[in-house]
């Protein structure tokens, strides 16, 4: 651990609490790119200093004040009808297509602890095991997931959320897959 930087960490930590802090009692905004540059310095300085940076998304999110007003002009629906918009239904709105599409997908490819190379990847394609593997998680989740929940609600064990369909069922089959890379990355952190 380097003193310098988990300082540095600390006192970025309480800028973002005062930041917010600030903007919950003038009942004005949180200047999202103040905050941004904040918070990317908590990470920096986690990171170097020897704690595992995904601290400084865990303090972030603790700091940012739910109840704070969505900066003028925003897009976002409000979470409730015939309320104002909030900095997080805001935050929510904008950054929901890129951790969805860009992020969650790195992530989780980058914490499989796999090397990616040519080679590897035409070796596993004739390997029986890895594609058994590959047809698990990209067909069998899918398809067991959204099976049994269907079975489960023409047995009336369970009901149909509000405003969900069958599309929306496979979606959360297709996204069943992804456990396996999250037990790959908390066990890689566990062990290190």
């Amino acid at each position: 651990l380097k003193a310098a930087y988990l300082a540095g960490a600390l006192a970025l930590s309480g800028a973002l609490f005062a930041t917010d802090r600030m903007a919950l009692d003038t009942a004005r905004s949180v200047n999202v790119g103040k905050y941004l540059i904040l918070m990317l310095g908590l990470w920096y300085c986690l990171l170097l200093g020897g704690i595992n940076a995904d601290v400084a998304g865990v303090v972030a999110a603790v700091a940012m004040p739910a109840v704070a007003p969505a900066p003028q002009g925003s897009t976002a629906p409000p979470e409730h009808p015939g309320e104002p918009v909030r900095i997080i239904d805001h935050l929510v709105h904008n950054w929901s297509p890129w951790t969805t599409l860009v992020i969650m997908p790195l992530f989780a490819l980058a914490n499989t602890a796999v090397p990616l190379d040519a080679s590897l990847i035409s070796g596993l394609i004739s390997q029986p095991v890895a594609l058994g593997i590959a047809a698990g998680l990209v067909l069998g989740k899918p398809i067991g997931i959204t099976l049994f929940s269907l079975a489960g609600i023409k047995a009336n064990v369970a009901a149909w959320p509000e405003k969900m369909n069958v599309k929306h069922l496979v979606t959360v089959g297709l996204l069943g897959g992804i456990g396996f890379t999250m037990s790959l990355f908390l066990i890689t952190l566990s062990l290190a």
